[in-house]
């Protein structure tokens, strides 16, 4: 750790040579990482992506439905965040290795999502991971960056709402790590959609293509305190807790709130439940104390109640 922590302060953020140094940092951890390049050249000197594949446990004893058809999660770091946080990073994938995994887990380092010098015609890691993987189904994915804003889930980006799966899991990890955190938008998803609240460009991208996607923002200064074991503990938690769904259970129209730190989620169905349970109450109050003060029009109360089912 002391040898990388040498290295990434010295290291000049730049394309090339950071993917590079994030390649070679992972070689000297004895992990097996795949280049996957953003452009073609035969010098082999452009950014490219980076992924660090984790499979399943073979003691694995969660049983998928037939329906199951999110069975893998992606973990998504910037270049640049990985660098300025490289210890964080190799103890990560450190626990990667030593816990028993229930599904697989890629963790990739992509490179250009965000660029200060932002432009149609900039290699961007995960729209180059969307192109090569998007017609692959199977998979879900957590944009995770790094900024001195406090913890929080980032549940809406792109005029698109995340999974109630993914905003559920991330919310109980932050729990059981005992990490305080925000539920960015709360119940004000609408203005996400009118693309009125802050946005997450990462993050929209893989929501616009149909893949599901929550994105998670660290505290940095949180991280660098006494904090830091919680951090290794909330992405422990994310791995071994991830569940296999299907794509149909994607509530997007959900209420969430926390109490005491621990997140709630009433879900879409409850909430049209209810709603149509009071529409049915209102309608039935609104016919009968209509005519309740009336005894002149009781027959007419009479003949309402017997045609009560049109009322609907």
């Amino acid at each position: 750790s002391a040898f990388l922590l040498n290295r990434s302060s010295d290291l000049a953020v730049n394309g090339y040579s950071s993917c590079k140094f994030i390649f070679d940092s992972l070689t000297y951890m004895n992990i097996y990482a795949e280049k996957e390049p953003l452009a073609a050249d035969d010098n082999q000197n452009y950014p490219y992506n980076i992924i660090v594949n984790f499979p399943a446990g073979n003691k694995n004893t969660q049983k998928d439905s037939e329906d199951s058809q999110i069975k893998e999660l992606c973990i998504f770091f910037s270049i640049d965040d990985a660098i300025k946080h490289i210890k964080l990073i190799s103890d990560i994938i450190r626990t990667a290795q030593s816990v028993e995994l229930p599904h697989n887990i890629k963790i990739i380092f992509s490179y250009g999502d965000y660029s200060y010098f932002d432009s149609f015609t900039q290699l961007k890691g995960v729209q180059n991971f969307i192109f090569t993987h998007g017609g692959e189904d199977g998979y879900c994915c957590f944009s995770v960056k790094f900024s001195e804003n406090k913890n929080s889930i980032i549940s809406c980006a792109g005029k698109n709402v995340s999974p109630m799966n993914l905003i559920e899991l991330c919310g109980n990890s932050f729990y059981k790590s005992k990490l305080k955190y925000e539920l960015e938008g709360r119940n004000l998803y609408s203005l996400y959609r009118l693309n009125i609240l802050r946005n997450d460009t990462r993050t929209a991208l893989f929501l616009e293509s149909g893949i599901p996607a929550a994105g998670i923002n660290l505290n940095s200064s949180q991280i660098n305190s006494g904090e830091y074991s919680k951090f290794l503990d909330f992405f422990s938690s994310i791995m071994t807790d991830f569940k296999a769904w299907s794509s149909d259970e994607r509530d997007s129209h959900l209420i969430a709130f926390k109490l005491n730190n621990k997140p709630y989620f009433i879900s879409e169905s409850f909430t049209l439940a209810t709603f149509t349970l009071l529409l049915f109450i209102s309608l039935f109050a609104l016919c009968e104390f209509s005519f309740f003060a009336e005894p002149l029009k009781k027959a007419v109360m009479r003949d309402v109640k017997n045609i009560w089912y049109l009322i609907p």
